[in-house]
């Protein structure tokens, strides 16, 4: 069992003993892997930037999205009355229309009595022009 400690010992001591060659490619590795970082520490902090960017556009965006609701919010608002105005005047309308309608019939109904009248009148008129006339056409052809 004391030879195992000390191979360990001897390994360490090996270990811990770097040679001017292996420290130069341990520093050239960590600056490569600093450089590596340094690199992706900068696509990391574009991504970030284009991502912040795309964040307040959409922010921006977003806002004038609420802007538009709102003014077809009010629009439709609008419309509604403007349809209710119309659907009352397409009412009264209706209502007019028949009452006219309704007048037009009545007047149509006393021109047609006033022409039945009228036409009495004119045969009552024309009777004893009529038996005038025959009597005079008799009394001339007789005399």
């Amino acid at each position: 069992m004391i030879t195992r400690p000390l191979r360990i010992k001897r390994k360490q001591e090996r270990q811990s003993e770097m040679t001017t060659e292996e420290m130069e490619r341990a520093i050239e590795a960590l600056l490569g892997q600093s450089t590596q970082f340094n690199a992706a520490l900068d696509r990391v902090r574009e991504v970030v930037e284009r991502l912040s960017e795309s964040h307040v556009k959409s922010l921006e965006d977003m806002q004038e999205m609420r802007q538009s609701q709102v003014k077809m919010s009010n629009d439709f608002q609008l419309l509604t009355g403007k349809i209710i105005d119309l659907t009352d005047s397409v009412t009264r309308l209706k209502a007019q229309s028949e009452a006219d309608r309704a007048e037009m019939r009545e007047g149509f109904n006393n021109l047609i009595i006033a022409n039945e009248v009228t036409r009495k009148l004119a045969e009552d008129v024309a009777k004893p022009a009529i038996a005038t006339s025959q009597r005079i056409s008799n009394l001339e052809s007789n005399g």
